[in-house]
């Protein structure tokens, strides 16, 4: 099974049929990253540095998730510079709401 987010970006996946959770990350492994929860208690994983995706877990796989693409929604925290103080304030936190879809290989190129 290959999973592609909707960029186009193909991921390597892993399953646990025994707690039915599907692993799932861009390159060939895992790489360090902050983990995010979403509202359907998926756990997205984003580079510390750039904040870009890298992976996922997710739960209930094939109880809830996998005949249907996957939405993931979180927030993430991003350092922004503040130029107007920066002898005071180097960086702000910010929240941003960012959402990816998930979709199995063939059911996107029609198979």
């Amino acid at each position: 099974m290959t999973l592609v987010l909707e960029n186009r970006v193909e991921l390597t996946c892993e399953y646990d049929a025994n707690d039915d959770t599907l692993y799932a990350w861009v390159g060939d492994s895992p790489r360090p990253a902050i983990t995010y929860e979403t509202d359907d208690g998926h756990l997205v994983r984003l580079d510390p540095e750039t904040k870009e995706f890298v992976g996922v877990t997710i739960f209930d796989w094939e109880a809830r998730w996998a005949d249907q693409p996957i939405r993931l929604v979180w927030e993430a925290e991003v350092e922004q510079r503040s130029p107007w103080i920066p002898w005071i304030a180097r960086k702000r936190r910010e929240r941003v709401e960012e959402s990816r879809f998930l979709h199995r290989e063939a059911e996107r190129i029609g198979v």
